[in-house]
């Protein structure tokens, strides 16, 4: 099963461990791929815009994620000087404030201040900011707060906690959104999006909802896409959508709402509009991430020399050098020019710890292409059926080596996904055999599963186009 942004930050899953800030503080999470390239390119932007508290929210919180992950105190330092220095430019803000406190609490227990533990306890429950919180905030919502930022509990004892909170005051905002979050903590995606669309319809106007809406309804869509009913998934992407633009309106230079409707648009298979988004991420969010996944954006609306020749310019910039090098032979492949892909398919094999069974796959496809049937036979016979981590991988692989007929392949499917990609080899082979009426038949096979985020769809697509 590979996606169309399988390699790089932007495909995204709300983490629990940062909802507290995302929901509260307004600091949008982020992951760390690589956690010193991230951090110090995301300090470097803070440093030429020290004004900037968007970015410096963000910096506090990667420094603080940073620490929690890997346990250096250089991170909990940073985050903690960070945290003062957005407090000083935006005071009041209750996330960072628990935030700092937790990690000053934190500090102070591993060095022994006991002394200094018990004043910066009175000093938060004595500041105005959290008197004012408590004010209008359930008191079930402070306490599930406080947890949350000491690190205690469980996502039941939580649930429980914020469930009360709802109770106390139904349309408490955070309580609500706090709640959806928990809800998908437990692999409970029904009650969290039931949560989430009732906030969004009591609050309609209201940004930080909107937002939050859309990236939840993404979110469900990127995880049950292969099983989802295709009229509600794509009613549930026209919804998030409309969230998102009341998000973007309200929030015109977050560079998350532009992420999340560029990937909306893809999974409707709106690819220009996509692709619109995805460029308007990297105007406001620079970096290799963003312009990689422009890369892909741009790969899926058929744009093809554009996308190789992004590219080429950030090959090898990174951490991810198999990553970059799967993408550019995806560009060529999907282009037709199967010399480039099989050598830089090749290079990929060499670069990748464990490389995926796809883009061998579409390799031998390539090397098939151009009549080298000896080079394809070798790289499908040199992979082992059971180091393959599912069943569908396995029927997929003999049925390229010829062990299985089309009709057993089709009969392994379990999902669209499955389907999807089952109906595309069988139209890859009956290209390679010359039968164009048969592969157009199963390309548009492909298609009619609607499931645009995979390269199959898109090259489907592409491929119907030729014929």
């Amino acid at each position: 099963m590979i996606s169309l942004m399988s390699n790089h930050k932007y495909l995204k899953i709300i983490f629990f461990n940062m909802a507290l800030l995302l929901l509260i503080s307004g600091c949008a999470p982020l992951e760390s791929k690589s956690l010193d390239a991230e951090y110090l390119s995301l300090r470097d932007k803070v440093e030429r815009s020290p004004e900037d508290t968007l970015l410096l929210g963000r910096l506090a919180d990667m420094a603080k994620d940073n620490y929690l992950s890997s346990g250096n105190t250089s991170y909990r330092d940073d985050a903690i000087a960070y945290y003062t220095r957005y407090l000083e430019m935006s005071p009041g803000h209750l996330g960072a404030s628990l935030a700092r406190y937790s990690l000053l609490v934190r500090k102070y227990i591993q060095e022994g201040r006991v002394e200094d533990i018990q004043k910066i306890r009175k000093i938060y429950h004595d500041s105005q900011v959290v008197k004012s919180v408590q004010e209008v905030s359930p008191p079930s919502f402070i306490e599930a707060i406080r947890k949350i930022s000491a690190g205690e509990g469980s996502l039941d004892d939580l649930r429980s906690l914020v469930q009360a909170g709802v109770k106390e005051n139904p349309r408490h905002v955070p309580s609500r959104l706090l709640l959806a979050e928990i809800y998908m903590g437990l692999d409970k995606p029904r009650l969290a999006r039931a949560m989430i669309f009732e906030t969004a319809r009591q609050h309609p106007t209201n940004p930080k909802v909107s937002s939050a809406y859309a990236e939840m309804l993404n979110d469900l869509a990127l995880e049950s896409h292969c099983d989802y009913d295709r009229k509600k998934h794509r009613a549930d992407v026209r919804e998030a959508i409309k969230a998102a633009k009341v998000a973007a309106k309200a929030n015109p230079k977050d560079a998350d709402i532009a992420y999340n409707l560029s990937v909306l648009y893809e999974s409707l298979g709106q690819s220009e509009l996509a692709v619109y988004q995805a460029k308007r991420l990297v105007e406001l969010e620079p970096g290799p991430d963003s312009e990689w996944f422009l890369v892909d954006q741009l790969n899926a609306n058929g744009q093809f020399d554009q996308a190789f020749l992004l590219a080429t310019e950030l090959a090898g910039n990174g951490p991810d050098v198999a990553g970059d090098l799967e993408i550019m032979a995806m560009s060529k492949y999907q282009q037709g020019d199967y010399e480039s892909a099989l050598r830089l398919f090749q290079r990929y094999r060499r670069s990748a710890e464990k490389p995926s069974i796809y883009y061998v796959m579409r390799e031998a496809i390539a090397a098939e292409s151009l009549n080298k049937t000896s080079v394809s036979k070798e790289l499908l016979s040199s992979i082992d059926l059971d180091s393959l981590d599912t069943d569908w991988e396995r029927s997929l692989l003999r049925y390229l080596r010829h062990d299985i007929s089309e009709t057993d392949l089709l009969g392994n499917t379990e999902n669209a996904c499955n389907s999807t990609e089952g109906h595309y080899f069988i139209a890859r082979r009956a290209m390679l055999d010359g039968d164009r009426e048969k592969a157009r038949v199963h390309f548009e096979q492909a298609m009619s599963y609607q499931v645009p985020r995979f390269y199959e769809y898109s090259s489907s697509k592409l491929r119907l186009q030729e014929l």
